[in-house]
């Protein structure tokens, strides 16, 4: 995998841009804070070798994420943590917070690919995430 990294001027801090496999935008980001933390902004794609990619990445880093950001309910930015959910035992990725705040299933089954977003959702109670959403 493609990695762009940044020195954020944090102390230590550090910001990979993940490029994709895929001929499309990927937006997938790992923040790793001064102090050890791990957050992740999307993830990618629902690509059984990005996923693992990405997996392999938070495993380097003691297999926990601090916080996971979704931004959005497309399937190239929660793709990959909807793979992982469903392939990856749960003690071997520990997620603590989980922080999106899509729009309604009925309006997701109307004007998005319904089939990625009820996947994640579905892999998300199965698993039991805690999610928090987000405030202005």
């Amino acid at each position: 995998m493609k990695l762009n990294t940044y020195e954020l001027g944090l102390g230590g801090g550090s910001l990979l841009q993940m490029a994709t496999r895929q001929n499309d935008i990927r937006m997938s980001y790992l923040i790793e804070t001064p102090d050890g933390k791990v957050i992740i902004i999307d993830g990618g794609w629902d690509c059984p070798a990005e996923a693992q990619e990405l997996y392999q990445m938070i495993q380097e880093r003691g297999g926990r994420v601090d916080l996971w950001i979704l931004t959005h309910a497309h399937s190239d930015h929660l793709g990959a943590l909807t793979w992982l959910l469903e392939n990856i035992p749960d003690f071997a990725l520990q997620i603590d917070r989980l922080c999106y705040h899509f729009p309604s299933t009925e309006w997701l089954s109307i004007k998005e690919d319904w089939k990625y977003n009820k996947r994640f959702l579905d892999a998300v109670e199965k698993c039991k995430l805690s999610v928090v959403t987000p405030r202005p």
